[in-house]
């Protein structure tokens, strides 16, 4: 994350505009009438979300992947990268101290 969004105030609003366009792409997605299209839609959007740090989002997306395995992947993405952004931010803190 910090390499995309180089300060705290970018990841911020990042996380605060992605919030509209969470909500727009979901309503979008449920359009989807190919279940393997939507699912694909919903995969590459828990994805976005994860790069952008925004793990709730990131979640909600992943939980209407109807395909057990697909979903496993996604959340698993998501986790990783949670879990990146967590090593980040204790590097930062303990460089810090």
């Amino acid at each position: 994350l910090t390499e995309r969004y180089p300060d705290t105030e970018t990841q911020v609003a990042a996380r605060h505009y992605s919030q509209s366009d969470f909500e727009a792409a979901m309503k979008s997605i449920a359009f989807i009438e190919s279940e393997a299209f939507r699912n694909k839609a919903y995969n590459i959007t828990s994805k976005i979300f994860a790069d952008l740090g925004a793990f709730e989002n990131s979640y909600r997306a992943a939980l209407e992947i109807t395909n057990a395995y697909k979903k496993t992947q996604s959340i698993q993405y998501m986790l990783d990268r949670q879990k990146e952004e967590s090593i980040e931010l204790e590097r930062s803190e303990s460089a810090h101290d």
